[in-house]
């Protein structure tokens, strides 16, 4: 009877030990679950990163419980994926919450996914002559934290000038150039509210385009193109012009580029030695007029940028071809008007004479006589019994000093700007027998201060430097276009 009863027992399990078990378990069989915890934490990645997940599975105790299935999750698989075993992927910009979970109890952890560093243009490449459309989303990579950028390539045969235009009516647009090491050529602001442009002097090689903006997470179609600038020359003028004449024009991107800024030329033709006042005026621009022989080296210029004044050029001018330029740095364009006035020109008075081999010192002050754009100077006479090839030194550490050497009439015989050290001039010429001007005087309006002037004979053999060329190069930037600046992204 006992072994009857003793089978029973084993083959039926009593009520109460059945509900025991499964208030333990939740009726799976399993240790019950206190809580999940998920490692790493909250995480930016970027797009096609992978990261694995580990979840830890506590007891009601807060022991960790060995091998305890978990299940994954992820509130946006479009932007971040999860596999059974734990491992994410980002797939698009955005954000997701990935979760583990294992008997009701969970843990999750938020992805934020964007594009990564902008590393090869992709976008395709672009010729000479061509506009490409293209369009800025959440998938393009970044050419700085948050700027979403796409890159084309432009392959450059030979030294030219670079310009690329790009417009789009969804954002403000911005160009930046750069080689293949993404190293920053040139680069390209708005120039209005939906067109930039970038343009520059490049050298043969390959070059990506990178069509971006400074706002930050924008989206929106663009188009962009290139083209070889067209740079101005002793061809490029589009109208004569003498003293007496007056010309209305107008500035805009077609026209050529003088030291890369937008300009018009007109051809001017003297005879004789003519004192001559030329000025420019404009309420579009801040007016900028230069004088250059047909060589294209800048003689005379004068500038405004505050919009208060005309520039003017007021100074004798030998007999021989020149060009004026009309010239505008700004992005803005619009009309102007060129006027040029025969003049009689009343030459700064002698301060005293310059012996050769020897130095003389004065100072520039506000009440000295100013020549053209307002400049202060001081002429000193050069007297010669006999032809002489001489330096000519100007030195100051008070002001950029640009030297003139004219003849006894005030006819241009050849200038300096920095020929010297630093900003100091220096000029060698060989000079007949006569008596000359050496004017002193300063490259910026208003500047002041002491100087040194010496005039001494060259080493014997020595080679004179040419007439109305600077030292420096006649390739070199006129200083109204001022020092280079640090383009604005700050590049990966």
């Amino acid at each position: 009877m006992s072994a009857r009863r003793s089978v029973r027992f084993r083959g039926r399990v009593p009520l109460v030990l059945v509900l025991l078990l499964s208030a333990c378990d939740g009726g799976t069989g399993l240790p019950e679950v206190g809580s999940v915890i998920i490692a790493p934490t909250d995480t930016v990645l970027e797009i096609g990163a992978e990261v694995q997940l580990v979840a830890t599975v506590l007891g009601s105790s807060g022991s960790a419980i060995p091998g305890h299935p978990v299940a994954w999750t992820s509130t946006n698989d479009d932007v971040a994926s999860v596999s059974e075993g734990g491992r994410v992927l980002a797939r698009t910009p955005g954000t997701a919450r990935v979760t583990a979970e294992s008997q009701g109890r969970s843990a999750s952890v938020r992805f934020s996914v964007r594009a990564g560093p902008c590393q090869s243009a992709d976008a395709g490449t672009i010729h000479f002559g061509e506009t490409r459309s293209g369009s800025l989303g959440p998938v393009d990579c970044s050419i700085s934290p948050g700027e979403r950028a796409a890159g084309w390539i432009i392959d450059i045969s030979e030294e030219t000038i670079l310009d690329v235009r790009m417009t789009s009516s969804g954002f403000e647009p911005f160009i930046l150039v750069t080689n293949t090491n993404r190293q920053p050529i040139l680069w390209g602001p708005s120039r209005s509210a939906n067109t930039a442009r970038a343009l520059g002097s490049v050298a043969p090689g390959r070059y990506y385009v990178w069509a971006t903006s400074l706002q930050q997470g924008v989206s929106g179609d663009y188009e962009l193109s290139a083209q070889e600038a067209r740079e101005c020359s002793a061809s490029t003028w589009i109208d004569t012009v003498g003293p007496g004449d007056a010309r209305q024009g107008l500035l805009d991107d077609g026209d050529c580029l003088l030291y890369l800024d937008p300009a018009d030329g007109y051809r001017l033709s003297l005879s004789e030695s003519t004192g001559l006042r030329v000025t420019l005026s404009s309420t579009a621009f801040p007016p900028i007029v230069a004088i250059s022989n047909l060589d294209m080296e800048i003689l005379w210029w004068d500038a405004v940028f505050d919009g208060s004044a005309a520039a003017t050029i007021e100074r004798r001018i030998p007999a021989g071809e020149y060009l004026i330029w009309v010239v505008n740095t700004t992005p803005l364009g619009g009309a102007y008007q060129l006027v040029v006035e025969e003049v009689e020109i009343e030459l700064c008075p002698l301060v005293g004479t310059l012996p050769v081999g020897e130095s003389v010192s004065g100072t520039l002050v506000p009440s000295d006589c100013r020549i053209e754009g307002g400049r202060l100077s001081q002429a000193w006479a050069l007297e010669l019994a006999s032809p002489a090839t001489l330096q000519i030194d100007l030195t100051s550490n008070q002001f950029d000093a640009f030297l003139i050497v004219e003849d006894e009439h005030g006819d241009l015989i050849a200038f300096d700007d920095d020929g010297g050290s630093g900003l100091n001039s220096r000029l060698v010429h060989a000079f007949p027998e006569g008596t000359f001007r050496v004017v002193v005087t300063t490259y910026w309006p208003g500047e002041t201060g002491a100087y040194q002037l010496s005039a001494h004979p060259t080493a014997p053999g020595a080679a004179p430097v040419a007439d109305q060329e600077q030292p420096s190069g006649a390739e070199a930037t006129p200083k109204w276009r001022g020092p280079p600046v640090r383009h604005p992204l700050g590049v990966h």
